[in-house]
């Protein structure tokens, strides 16, 4: 699935009691094999997710909150069209 910046997405939380809804607001593709957000990726403004590489989208809730997520919590995208 291709995510972009701004696209809504639905996200499997990390505790596994359902989902969070938000927009993202960066994408990073992780570098390393054991890459995490803290050693860093390349930043993206649009990914395909069926190239397979490990990486992570910042997003932002309803409410504002700022959140991370790993590639493979992405349940839902809803693409964003400009008006």
């Amino acid at each position: 699935m291709l995510i972009q910046v701004g696209d809504k997405v639905e996200v499997a939380t990390d505790w596994g009691k359902g989902t969070v809804e938000g927009y993202i607001t960066n994408i990073q593709i992780l570098t390393k094999p054991d890459g995490t957000k803290k050693t860093g990726g390349v930043h993206t403004k649009e990914y395909d997710t069926s190239l397979n590489y490990k990486g992570i989208i910042d997003y932002q809730t309803k409410s504002g909150k700022l959140q991370f997520a790993n590639f493979n919590q992405l349940r839902k995208v809803t693409k964003w069209i400009k008006n």
